[in-house]
């Protein structure tokens, strides 16, 4: 029996203390392993989305499996493949062999069928919204993003090519204003590379570079 279901049956809850707590960390986000237990799940169905969810592509919030506008699933993901290459994390994260095409074609099928407009497609039944600034981690989660943007200096980031360091561009006026929104984003040339991200980066969409 998976925690999950254990909790609900018994009407139980876990009190944390000086640990971290995981936050959904922008409006409309969902846990999607939560969200999969409300709907009643079977427990071996649950078992292998686990595998899939954390074992494989280390992901917990819908947020990480979808575009950086939140309107649509990512095709990386519903495929098995992280949206953007292996990502730097804090959490330590269970290890396994690479689930099977079945618990992959699962994975794919409930996604589409709990979040997707029409059960089928790929875009959003409920597109996310804007991030929550205060909520934001210092650097492990947007070190997954292609591009993220750091509200308090309003500079754009790049993941660059093959390397976990960071391309960086002075951002303009339209990504100024709108930096905790998922508004297209455009840059400049690069101005220079990082190798850690600032506190409160957020995800972005990138159109132009």
């Amino acid at each position: 029996m998976l925690i999950q279901q254990f909790l609900v049956e018994y009407d139980l809850r876990i009190k944390l203390t000086n640990t971290h707590y995981p936050q959904p960390l922008c409006d409309h986000n969902e846990f999607v392993m939560d969200t999969w237990q409300h709907e009643g799940l079977s427990l071996t169905s649950m078992q292998k989305l686990k595998a899939c969810r954390m074992m494989w592509l280390q992901v917990s919030r819908l947020s990480e499996i979808t575009l950086a506008n939140g309107s649509c699933l990512h095709p990386k993901p519903l495929k098995g493949r992280s949206p953007h290459g292996h990502h730097e994390t804090n959490l330590q994260w269970p290890r396994q062999d690479r689930p099977s095409p079945k618990w992959w074609s699962l994975w794919r099928q409930c996604l589409r069928r709990s979040f997707s407009i029409d059960g089928k497609d790929t875009k959003l039944r409920q597109p996310l919204g804007e991030w929550h600034a205060s909520a934001l981690p210092t650097t492990s989660f947007a070190t997954h993003a292609a591009f993220v943007l750091t509200g308090t200096t309003n500079t754009l980031h790049q993941r660059a090519t093959g390397s976990s360091t960071f391309d960086t561009f002075p951002s303009e006026d339209n990504v100024i204003h709108q930096r905790l929104t998922r508004a297209n984003t455009f840059a400049p040339l690069s101005n220079g590379s990082v190798d850690t991200l600032p506190p409160g980066a957020i995800p972005v969409p990138c159109t132009t570079l």
